[in-house]
C-alpha cells in the first residue's frame, strides 16, 4: 500500500483554502484572453474588499500581473474545478514562479490562493494538481513551495531537499489581547507563522514570527481563505451536495464546500443511502470556524499524527506535511491467532519443482464486488495457493502475508509473517497454470520473504503481486487511498481479478466466492 499520508514520502501540501479530491485527471482546457474564465475571475476580484492600502496595492498588482492567456482548468471534485493562472511581475518570493489559483463552483469563483515555487525548473501546473490531489512525490521537487492568500498573506510553506522534508511553516491564529476600536468590537485575531525545522538526525526545532492582526468576528479569516463573503460565497456556490437520486452500489460523490472542506460520500445499495466515507479538513477551516470544530481546536499547530474520534464517529488524523486533518473509518490488520508458517522450507517441500503446477490468486474484499478499500473496519485480504497433482496425489499449499501483531493507519509497520491461509473465505479467485521454473520462483520468493509488513507499501496484496512478478507474471497493481495512507488494496485488487486475463492456461475463475482449500498432500520429510 503506497506511502502513508502521515509519513515522509506522502503527498506534501493540503493548504487551508485548497479543495482536495480523489477524482481522476481529465484533459485540461486552455482559456484565451476573452474566455469566460477571465470574466469569472474578474467578477470574483471585483467582490473582494481590501481594507488597507497594502491590501489594495497587492490586489492591484495581482490584477495587472495575471496572464489571462495562460489559464489551465482542472476538475477537482464533483462540484469544483480549479483555474491555474500564470502571472508576471509578482514578487512574493524573489525569483520564484508564481501561480494564482481560483476555485470554481457552479460557475462562480468561491476562493483563491497564490502559490510560489523557488525551483523554476519544474512543471508547476502539474505540481499544483499533484499537491491538491494529495499525490505529491517529494522526490520530484527540491526547493520551497509556498501558499498565500489572495492578498499575499503566507498560509503554508514546505521546503524539500532531494526528497527530504526540511522545514514547514503554517499560519496560526490566536485571540488578540490588543486594544481595538468599538467598530471592531467583535474581537481581533493575531496571526503567527509557526515554522518547524527537521534535521537529518531526526530532531526538530520550532520558531514563530508575528504576521498580522485581523478583526471582525466570524468574518476575520475570510481574507486568509480568499473568500468574498462570510459563511457563504454566493447562494449557488453555498448549496449542499447534490447527491444523485439513482446510484449503483459503491458509487462515490465528492463534494467540496466553499471553505475547502472535502467530503466523499459512498452509496450503499443495501440501505439505499449515501454515507460519509471520508473527510479532508484543512487546518485553516478549523481555525475559521472554532465553534463548529471545537473538538479539533488547539493553541498551536497540532502535532504530526495527532488523532481523535470526532462526533461523527470518524477518526481524525493530523498530517503536518499537509496542514490538514484527514478523517475516515478506523481499522487495523491483525495477524493474531494466525497459523504462522515456522519452517517454510518444510511447508513447500512436497512440491515436485520439475513439474508445472496451478497458481490460484484469492481475494477477500472488504465488500464483495466493490473496489472500496475499507468497509466499516474490514480491509479484506489477498493470498495465493499452489496445487500440483502427481501419482494420484494432490499437494496444496495456501499462504499469505500478515503483520505479526497488527498494523493501523497510525502505526502501519509491524514485523511481517507468512501464514497458512487454508480455509480462508474469499470473494473472487483466479486459477491458472505455471511452469516448473515459475513454480520454483514463487516458492523461493515465499520461502525467503522477510521484513516489515507495511499497511501502505508492503501488505498482503503487495505480497501476491511481488510473488507473481518474481515468476515473470504480470498482475494489476492499481492503488487506492484510505484514511492515513494508500496503496494496493484487496477491494481494488479483487475487482481487477474479476477481469484479469491470466497468462497461459486459465483453469478457473470464481466470482461467486467460497473457501480456500485445506492443506493436502503430505509427503515424507
Amino acid at each position: 500500500m503506497r506511502r502513508p499520508l502521515l509519513r515522509t514520502g506522502f503527498t506534501l501540501l493540503i493548504v487551508s483554502a485548497l479543495a482536495l479530491s480523489c477524482r481522476e485527471e481529465q484533459s485540461t482546457e486552455v482559456a484565451k484572453a476573452q474566455s469566460p474564465f477571465r470574466q469569472n475571475i474578474e467578477a470574483y476580484l471585483d467582490q473582494l474588499n481590501p481594507e488597507t492600502e497594502n491590501e489594495l496595492r497587492r490586489l492591484s498588482e495581482l490584477r495587472h500581473g495575471l496572464d489571462f492567456s495562460d489559464i489551465d482548468r482542472q476538475p477537482l471534485s464533483d462540484n469544483e474545478d480549479v483555474l491555474i493562472a500564470g502571472t508576471h511581475s509578482l514578487d512574493l518570493e524573489k525569483g520564484s514562479v508564481v501561480k494564482a489559483l481560483f476555485f470554481v463552483q457552479h460557475g462562480q469563483v468561491v476562493r483563491s490562493n497564490i502559490v510560489a515555487f523557488t525551483n523554476t525548473q519544474a512543471d508547476h501546473n502539474k505540481l499544483v494538481i499533484s499537491i491538491i490531489r494529495r499525490r505529491f512525490d517529494p522526490n520530484s521537487y527540491s526547493g520551497r513551495i509556498s501558499f498565500y492568500s489572495i492578498f499575499g498573506d503566507i498560509i503554508f510553506f514546505n521546503e524539500i531537499d532531494q526528497g527530504q522534508f526540511t522545514a514547514n511553516g503554517v499560519a496560526q491564529s490566536r485571540r488578540s489581547s490588543k486594544a481595538h476600536s468599538a467598530s471592531r468590537s467583535q474581537g481581533c485575531i493575531d496571526w503567527y507563522l509557526v515554522t518547524t525545522y527537521h534535521y537529518a538526525g531526526g530532531g526538530t526545532s520550532t520558531s514563530e514570527q508575528y504576521l498580522t492582526t485581523t478583526c471582525g468576528g466570524e468574518c476575520q479569516t475570510v481574507r486568509m481563505q480568499g473568500r468574498t463573503q462570510c459563511g457563504g460565497g454566493g447562494s449557488a456556490a453555498s448549496a449542499g451536495p447534490a447527491l444523485p437520486g439513482f446510484a449503483a452500489d459503491g458509487d462515490r460523490y465528492i463534494f467540496t464546500d466553499p471553505d475547502g472542506k472535502t467530503t466523499t460520500y459512498l452509496y450503499d445499495h443495501a440501505t439505499r443511502a449515501w454515507t460519509i466515507y471520508s473527510v479532508v479538513l484543512p487546518e485553516m477551516v478549523v481555525q475559521s470556524h472554532p465553534a463548529t470544530y471545537s473538538y479539533l481546536a488547539s493553541d498551536g499547530p497540532p502535532a504530526d499524527n495527532s488523532w481523535l474520534k470526532g462526533p461523527d464517529n470518524l477518526l481524525y488524523i493530523y498530517d503536518a506535511w499537509s496542514g490538514a486533518w484527514e478523517a475516515g473509518q478506523d481499522f487495523y490488520v491483525g495477524g493474531d491467532g494466525r497459523d504462522v508458517i515456522g519452517n517454510k522450507g518444510d511447508f513447500f517441500r512436497c512440491f515436485r519443482t520439475a513439474r508445472p503446477a496451478n497458481l490460484t490468486i484469492y481475494v477477500d474484499q472488504p465488500k464483495a464486488g466493490s473496489n472500496i478499500p475499507v468497509s466499516g473496519t474490514d480491509v479484506g485480504h489477498a493470498w495465493v495457493g499452489l496445487s500440483q497433482t502427481y501419482n494420484g496425489v494432490t499437494v496444496t499449499r495456501v499462504f499469505g502475508f500478515y503483520p505479526e501483531g497488527k498494523s493501523t493507519p497510525l502505526f502501519p509497520e509491524d514485523p511481517g509473517v507468512v501464514v497458512n491461509d487454508s480455509r480462508h473465505e474469499y470473494d473472487v479467485s483466479v486459477t491458472f497454470e505455471v511452469s516448473a521454473s515459475q513454480l520454483i520462483q514463487i516458492i523461493n520468493f515465499a520461502t525467503n520473504k522477510t521484513g516489515e509488513y507495511d499497511l501502505n507499501t508492503n501488505n498482503c496484496v503487495n505480497f501476491v503481486v511481488d510473488a507473481c512478478r518474481s515468476a515473470g507474471i504480470k498482475v494489476p497493481a492499481n492503488e487506492s487511498d484510505w484514511l492515513g495512507g494508500g496503496g494496493l488494496s484487496p477491494g481494488q485488487f479483487g475487482e481487477d481479478m474479476r477481469k484479469y486475463n491470466a497468462p497461459g492456461k486459465l483453469t478457473k475463475r470464481d466470482t461467486d466466492g467460497g473457501t480456500a482449500p485445506a492443506q493436502s498432500g503430505d509427503c515424507q520429510l
